[in-house]
């Protein structure tokens, strides 16, 4: 016997084909082929030590990436320690002050790459080996006409949030609007002041499966630019009580849909 989750995704996404087999209707579209997606740069641990003499904590952290994964804000030293034939190891070691917080951005440009976390110096110490999330892949389908662009990303695996460890994971699309030279950030369903995001696109977020339709008629009528967008990721770990593994509590991938 199949299991329900299995059939409820089973039932969206043929829902989401006939949506897109609705909007076709009066349309010339043309399939994208478009390949699996699964996140390249990835932390590998991160140890943090605190130091009650000074109040500072104390970062050692490794990720493996591609060759030219660099810190994108200019934060961190980020020292490539072993070279590989794809994938390289990085290592970093930062110092941060009780009550600071550091973002932490890793990209990739030959990958269109991102990782990004969050980092605290709270008084404690711990270590951190697993991030949920992580693994994280999604098989896309995408059409395309004058009228209208689709994406449809399935989440095949290792996506889903662990309430018993207080733990979300969300997955959305990511779209830069752009209009007389202003730009305008599209991260799911959150709008922006004097941008009218609902005229331009639509969300639909349900049972590991993530549709993105994008209207081409508004945008050009309203001299809409817009990018290829990102699939993206985003962990973090609600816990009244900390632990040695909650040292790292929000953290997030996101990667171009080529």
């Amino acid at each position: 016997m199949f299991p329900f989750r299995f059939i409820m995704k089973f039932l969206f996404v043929y829902q989401c084909v006939l949506l897109l087999c609705a909007i076709r209707s009066g349309s010339t579209f043309e399939e994208m082929s478009l390949p699996k997606i699964h996140f390249l740069i990835q932390p590998i641990w991160v140890n943090k030590t605190y130091d009650e003499s000074t109040n500072v904590s104390n970062y050692h952290m490794r990720f493996r990436g591609p060759s030219d994964t660099m810190e994108e804000l200019g934060l961190i030293s980020l020292v490539e320690v072993e070279k590989g034939d794809q994938l390289s190891l990085f290592e970093s070691n930062v110092q941060l002050p009780l009550h600071d917080y550091m973002l932490i951005s890793l990209k990739s440009a030959s990958t269109s790459d991102t990782f990004k976390m969050s980092i605290d110096g709270n008084a404690k110490s711990g270590s951190k080996v697993q991030f949920p999330g992580q693994f994280c892949e999604f098989d896309m389908m995408g059409d395309i006409s004058e009228q209208e662009t689709a994406y449809l990303a399935l989440e095949n695996g290792y996506c889903d949030s662990i309430p018993e460890e207080d733990l979300d994971i969300f997955v959305y699309f990511e779209v830069n609007f752009r209009k007389d030279n202003q730009s305008y950030l599209y991260k799911g369903k959150e709008e922006e002041d004097n941008f009218n995001f609902t005229k331009y696109v639509v969300t639909i977020d349900e049972i590991d499966v993530v549709w993105l339709y994008i209207n081409n008629k508004n945008t050009q009528e309203d001299g809409i630019q817009w990018d290829t967008p990102f699939i993206s990721t985003l962990v973090m770990k609600y816990s009244p009580i900390a632990t040695e593994q909650d040292i790292i509590t929000v953290y997030g991938w996101k990667k171009q849909v080529m």
